[in-house]
């Protein structure tokens, strides 16, 4: 048995070995592979038996995000070569070979070849049942995934691996905040909104909302009335918050009432993250969509629509003090 990086004649073989190992809705088309061979060969490596047949493979794409949802990107969408980020497609071996933890050498040789790329660590989803084969290989749990892929529920996993040249790995953590976290948001909120909305509202409209959402009292009272809070730490410090209310006004709508990234942050698919996190748990607790409101001349209407939501409505509500917040009304369903 021995394990290679793959070749452009490995292709048809590499297809009929995902047919046989994943359902129809889930493996990966052979365009999918032949893509995967031709911009990623480094990142693509198979596993023959002593007769030379192709009993296993691994394949996967590069990127410096940490989101691993977007579907475009199993075709090799966004892929980046120099991406310090490796994300696992496909662990496929042959059924009649299954047994002998050929899928952990082929993991085990994938994380060496990710090593001598420098790469920071290595991302995959997998399904429930596969969280603990997972975890023997030394991946960690990482999140429930907004990800629908193939019909079914996956989970991220993540594996750390050792910093090369000097290079710090990037960690990221979304904890529940609990009311004794208010004080946290608090100061994300009052660091984050006077860069953030400099150029829509003025200092006076911005002071006056930090102080009306964003007060202790004021945190206390959203959570009493079942807003629930995320933080997210990226290389040991929190940077982002969000908050999101599930069953919004008796209905099977997850409301995102904040979400927020400290600006040096901003562009590393954290937001993204944090949105897959609301989703997931929209969906554990059987909501059906996913809302918000963005005010109209904010930019990240856009980074919402290229996450899926659309604009239902305008809004614009009278927040006291003459001051207005002209929002647009956006849904995403789930």
């Amino acid at each position: 048995m021995k394990i290679r990086q793959v070749r452009l004649h490995d292709l048809e073989a590499c297809f009929l070995l995902e047919q046989a190992c994943f359902p129809e809705e889930e493996a990966a088309s052979k365009q999918n592979i032949e893509t995967r061979i031709r911009q990623f060969p480094e990142g693509f490596y198979v596993m023959e038996d002593d007769n030379g047949h192709i009993i296993g493979h691994i394949n996967s794409g590069c990127t410096n995000k940490t989101d691993i949802t977007d579907e475009a990107f199993k075709g090799l969408v966004g892929h980046e070569p120099d991406g310090s980020n490796m994300v696992i497609f496909s662990v496929a071996i042959d059924p009649n070979q299954r047994g002998q933890k050929l899928g952990h050498k082929l993991l085990a040789h994938f994380e060496k070849e990710s090593l001598k790329l420098q790469k920071d660590c290595i991302l995959l989803l997998c399904k429930t049942e596969l969280i603990g084969y997972y975890e023997q290989a030394g991946y960690t749990y990482r999140a429930l995934s907004s990800s629908t892929h193939g019909g079914a529920q996956w989970h991220e996993m993540i594996k750390n691996l050792p910093p090369s040249k000097g290079q710090n790995v990037s960690k990221v953590e979304i904890t529940p905040a609990l009311p004794e976290d208010f004080d946290t948001i608090q100061e994300l909120a009052h660091a984050i909104w006077p860069p953030t909305f400099g150029t829509i509202l003025s200092p006076e409209q911005i002071t006056y909302m930090l102080d009306m959402m964003y007060s202790l009292t004021s945190l206390k009272s959203q959570f009493e009335q079942g807003h629930r809070f995320l933080l997210l730490k990226f290389d040991g410090k929190f940077v982002g918050y969000a908050g999101y209310e599930i069953h919004y006004l008796g209905q099977a709508i997850t409301k995102v009432h904040k979400i927020y990234l400290s600006p040096d942050v901003q562009g590393k698919g954290l937001g993204k993250l944090l949105l897959n996190q609301m989703a997931a748990l929209a969906m554990e607790a059987g909501d059906q969509t996913l809302a918000l409101n963005v005010n109209r001349y904010n930019p990240a209407k856009s980074f919402y629509e290229h996450y899926g939501f659309q604009v239902k409505a305008t809004d614009d509500i009278d927040i006291g003090n003459g001051f207005l917040m002209e929002d647009y009304v956006m849904h995403k369903p789930l």
